[in-house]
């Protein structure tokens, strides 16, 4: 359901990359017709889509400040990470790939997130010290979704690896 509701974010904003912590997605979907009360039952909040320009390093800093605290990870989209949790904090990443690649030194990515989060909510302190930079969408998360599951149908929601825990 996390890849589904980040997909959706990500491709509402055309963004590179998008994330939202596992906190805020609260349901799965049942097969068949899937209507906007379903999807209120998913994204109960009223979350709105932020997009921000920022760097692979600071990105992977990010995450790896959510994990040092004990995060349970997160959901996204067009990134892939994996995380050894035996390693020492600060260095628990192993593998960061934005768009399948390693992100490339000074770049700036196109991130989809929410106002929850750029406030600094669910460990995500260090992404408040961009809250200027952020540009609100005037969209609600999860009628990002409902619109991306309007145009996607039917669906074919598979795991991909996009955030796996290694040891």
């Amino acid at each position: 359901m996390g890849n589904l509701v980040c997909d959706a974010m990500r491709w509402k904003l055309q963004g590179d990359v998008a994330f939202t912590n596992r906190g805020g997605v609260r349901a799965d979907l049942s097969m068949g017709k899937i209507t906007p009360r379903d999807v209120f039952t998913v994204l109960p909040f009223q979350n709105e889509l932020v997009e921000i320009l920022l760097s692979g390093e600071f990105l992977r800093e990010l995450f790896e400040d959510k994990l040092a605290f004990g995060g349970s990870g997160m959901f996204v989209s067009g990134l892939q990470i994996e995380v050894d949790r035996s390693r020492p904090p600060g260095d628990r990443i192993t593998v960061f790939k934005i768009g399948g690649e390693e992100p490339k030194p000074g770049k700036l990515y196109r991130v989809v997130t929410t106002d929850y989060l750029l406030e600094g909510n669910s460990g995500m302190a260090k992404l408040f010290e961009h809250y200027d930079e952020a540009t609100p969408a005037g969209v609600l998360m999860r009628d990002a979704m409902v619109e991306y599951i309007r145009e996607h149908s039917p669906l074919n929601p598979k795991l991909d690896g996009r955030w796996k825990f290694i040891q």
